[in-house]
């Protein structure tokens, strides 16, 4: 199956990426399984320059806005430390995959009053989340951490994990049932089945666990 099979998405669906862990893989293996059909990929914050195995074509964010078939194009505008920004504002009738947040690169984070930067009109967000979190001080683990005034060298835990869900949903602003959750380096995760038992009790209306590898 597709991601977008899995996470229940559309290909025609704008889709916003928060998070940690896993967002900037998760951005480029969508847009894969959308070049057929032409994919469209920006970004509201910033990221890195796109590895040439991720992207076709990079035009300006002033660029006129189109959309060419098996192809994967990126609106940036990318700087002398190869770091990129993408479109302010998202006004086109193009299906886009977006990247909206970050992490300072670790697996996990909570966010600010200016988190995520998400476009009016997203059909759909994904939340994700880098079970590699897991056993390690939440100060090497999770970004923001400071943001509940958790212990910075107190374990990160299952505990720990459902308070980043749950923040990432509260600082989406939107309802329920438009975010989508992946629990992603399962691979990673000695007992699987207290991640299997939490996707399958847990009271979000879609939540999935796997590792985003094994779609590269």
């Amino acid at each position: 199956m597709s991601l977008h099979d899995i996470l229940k998405i559309k290909k025609t669906d704008t889709v916003s990426i928060i998070g940690a862990g896993g967002k900037t893989t998760m951005l480029w293996t969508l847009a894969k399984e959308r070049k057929e059909q032409g994919a469209f990929v920006t970004t509201s914050t910033q990221i890195m320059k796109p590895d040439k195995n991720d992207c076709d074509i990079i035009i300006p964010t002033d660029s006129e806005k189109y959309i060419i078939k098996n192809r994967i194009i990126a609106s940036l505008d990318i700087n002398k430390d190869n770091k990129c920004t993408g479109l302010k504002e998202i006004d086109c009738d193009i299906p886009i995959l977006y990247e909206a947040d970050g992490s300072k690169r670790l697996p996990a984070k909570l966010h600010n009053s200016t988190e995520p930067v998400i476009y009016k009109n997203t059909d759909v967000v994904i939340l994700v989340i880098g079970l590699s979190c897991l056993g390690k001080p939440i100060k090497d683990v999770c970004h923001r951490y400071e943001m509940l005034n958790l212990n910075p060298n107190e374990i990160f835990n299952i505990k720990h994990l459902i308070m980043c869900i749950d923040d990432g949903i509260k600082s989406c602003k939107i309802k329920k049932d438009k975010i989508r959750i992946f629990l992603n380096q399962l691979d990673v995760v000695s007992n699987k089945e207290i991640i299997h038992n939490l996707c399958k009790t847990s009271h979000y209306p879609y939540i999935f666990c796997g590792s985003l590898k094994s779609y590269g």
